[in-house]
């Protein structure tokens, strides 16, 4: 009996309501705020001299950090349902999601070159494969060479690695035009802001997943 067609990524529906969109939206706008005080309080009670600077190097990584918490999320919530449809699958989202949620404590610890490079390596393999199931169809699965669909969450997910692959950029390769170094209040203002997106994109797909409430 053949099997039906699947479209793996449509689970989560549709994006959410205007209403729901603009409610997320001020819940992360207020929440991105009241970081960025908390945030730029510490600073001044460090003391840092005003000639101090943050390189990109550091206050990107924080936002790679993020960006790799955010999709290892999005990716756990998914595990179950590609379980179900392909087991192989199913182990493969669970093996990302664990690198996603457990690379940003190691990095962010002991910054490191060869620990960006990994993350971009695996980060970026999961973009091609998502490029390459949505335009020609995988090789592998229950339906051989079908083109899946685009849906919210897998397209939230893939845009956070790609923020991660761009952030750690400037570790890999460095050189004058990757290493913008900021002023440390600027810096916690750009990182905050930046990562405030990156919880409103984690949001939006997690609600797609559960539907309105």
């Amino acid at each position: 009996m053949p099997l039906p067609p699947l479209h793996l990524h449509t689970v989560g529906g549709p994006l959410p309501g205007a209403r729901d969109l603009v409610t997320l939206a001020v819940v992360v706008a207020v929440m991105t705020v009241a970081a960025c005080q908390v945030a730029l309080a510490l600073l001044e009670r460090r003391r840092l001299s005003p000639a101090t600077v943050i390189p990109a190097t550091v206050w990107l990584g924080w936002v790679a950090a993020a960006s790799s918490v955010a999709a290892g999320v999005l990716h756990v919530a998914v595990v179950q349902d590609h379980a179900e449809a392909y087991l192989p699958f199913g182990i493969a989202f669970a093996l990302l999601a664990a690198f996603q949620l457990a690379w940003p404590v190691a990095f962010l610890r002991r910054p490191s070159r060869p620990a960006a490079l990994l993350a971009i390596v695996v980060n970026g393999g999961a973009v091609a494969v998502w490029v390459w199931s949505r335009t020609i169809g995988l090789p592998i699965g229950p339906v051989v060479g079908e083109v899946e669909a685009i849906g919210v969450v897998d397209s939230v997910s893939t845009a956070l690695e790609l923020v991660l692959v761009l952030c750690l950029l400037p570790a890999v390769w460095g050189g004058d035009r990757w290493t913008r170094s900021l002023r440390p209040g600027r810096a916690v203002v750009a990182a905050c802001v930046a990562i405030g997106v990156i919880a409103f994109a984690m949001l939006v797909g997690l609600f797609s997943l559960s539907g309105p409430v």
